[in-house]
């Protein structure tokens, strides 16, 4: 039908954003590009072109191009619904993947809120808005009423609307804790949707939550039974094969969206992905390799090739440093770390972030507090310190409230007790030790040594 409009009528956009939608939901984000190419040559201005543009550029990872545009929607004379909340989509986007600092998702609120001021009455928005308090509960913390209200409005507006429906019954669960509540909603979900892959998706996600990964392997093969030609529909299969080491299962999904989505870059870049991860990189190579033949546009695939370079394309860095398997990002007064991925590790929020050969890292606070951060992001003994360094003999010395102690960098516990005035390297029997002292000024005769365990040797 796109293709009919285009021939009909060569110069208008309408058969044009029809077919990039298309392509958008195939992951033929390339394919996708050319037509923003084309559209912007026959009206450059237009809101919907715009809007396609903001999308195409999120799909590709160039989103340091799709800030500039951001950035210029107030020259726009208008923005649709959609394009509310593909902005929100963006800044939710920079969060998850570059800085973990809530403004971003303050700055997606706002999208959405100055969208429902010029459409009160859109369902998509105040479902979106939902859907943000609900993946984002622990920055947003809204009261349950509020939540509800919103998806419930939604609903009335339009009784089909898949995100309300599905988010209805996802912040009883996640949130509440609710179970009848969100089976009601599956049940409204099931009767609304049943003929849409969504629906399989999200019992997909709730069978996650669950760890039923049978019953989630099931559902994802039902979304894709009916809708093989979506991208969304493989992700989650995807990703539980990849936590499950399927290698085999993993492949046969390969296979299968390399034959039915072949100009989509996304398989060959997760398969990069899953590669690099198991250390194997000359084929992490060979696929990224290959994406970027489908899609030499797709930035997400071109950090992984020559990371230094793609890296700025994802966001506004002042610096990249590569930084043993990580690299230290910094933007104007703050540093962060992200991954071979382009993904953040450490949130852009910190004074310094030393990174240690191990790939743990210590970091610095705008108010000189000090945490100890796991290669994966987890924050490491639950809190921060007034002070933290690595000691010989592995252990981490800490001090709190003017008191210092050692924790253990594997668990974060605390193994040697916050009651020292002064902790230092020391030897004990010619092996490294913590040296803790009662009072800065004591001898080592009158000190406790522990070792890499916490354990006191000079205490038996």
């Amino acid at each position: 039908m796109n293709e009919e409009i285009i021939k009909i009528i060569p110069n208008g956009l309408k058969g044009y954003l029809g077919k990039a939608n298309i392509y958008l939901k195939m992951g033929y984000y390339q394919k996708a590009w050319e037509l923003v190419q084309k559209m912007e040559g026959i009206k450059v201005d237009d809101p919907s072109v715009w809007e396609t543009k903001l999308q195409v550029l999120l799909a590709l990872g160039q989103l340091k191009e799709a800030l500039v545009l951001v950035n210029d929607s107030d020259k726009l004379e208008k923005i649709s619904e959609k394009g509310y909340a593909v902005q929100s989509k963006f800044w939710t986007k920079i969060y998850d993947r570059q800085t973990q600092t809530a403004d971003k998702l303050f700055l997606a609120e706002k999208s959405l809120l100055k969208g429902l001021e010029v459409y009160p009455t859109s369902p998509e928005l105040k479902a979106q808005l939902g859907k943000l308090y609900t993946d984002y509960d622990f920055v947003f913390k809204k009261p349950s009423k509020e939540v509800n209200a919103l998806l419930d409005k939604a609903l009335i507006l339009d009784p089909f609307n898949a995100t309300a429906l599905r988010y209805k019954a996802q912040y009883a669960i996640q949130i509440e804790g609710n179970v009848s509540v969100a089976k009601n909603y599956t049940v409204k979900y099931t009767q609304k949707r049943g003929k849409f892959s969504d629906l399989d998706i999200f019992l997909g996600y709730v069978a996650y939550a669950q760890r039923d990964l049978k019953t989630l392997e099931t559902c994802s093969k039902g979304a894709l039974l009916k809708n093989p030609y979506k991208l969304e529909n493989y992700k989650l299969l995807w990703n539980t094969y990849v936590e499950l080491n399927k290698e085999k299962e993993l492949q046969k999904l390969y296979l299968m969206g390399k034959d039915l989505l072949p100009s989509s870059p996304w398989f060959d870049y997760k398969y990069g992905l899953y590669y690099a991860g198991r250390k194997d990189y000359r084929k992490s190579a060979s696929y990224i390799e290959t994406a970027l033949k489908i899609a030499p546009n797709y930035n997400f695939a071109y950090v992984m090739k020559n990371p230094t370079v793609g890296i700025k394309k994802l966001y506004d860095y002042n610096t990249v440093k590569k930084k043993g398997a990580f690299y230290l990002v910094s933007n104007r007064s703050a540093q962060g770390l992200i991954d071979y991925a382009g993904r953040a590790v450490i949130p852009l929020e910190f004074v310094s972030v030393e990174v240690l050969k191990d790939g743990f890292t210590i970091s610095t606070t705008k108010d000189g507090k000090k945490q100890f951060t796991s290669p994966s992001g987890e924050l490491i003994g639950g809190q921060k310190y007034d002070l933290m360094e690595r000691l010989e003999c592995g252990l981490l010395k800490v001090q709190l409230n003017g008191k210092m102690g050692c924790i253990d960098p594997k668990s974060g516990k605390i193994v040697v007790p916050l009651k020292y005035d002064k902790i230092t390297n020391g030897r004990w029997s010619g092996r490294p030790t913590a040296c803790c002292r009662y009072n800065a000024n004591d001898s080592d005769r009158s000190a406790d040594f522990y070792d890499g365990t916490g354990r006191c040797v000079s205490c038996d």
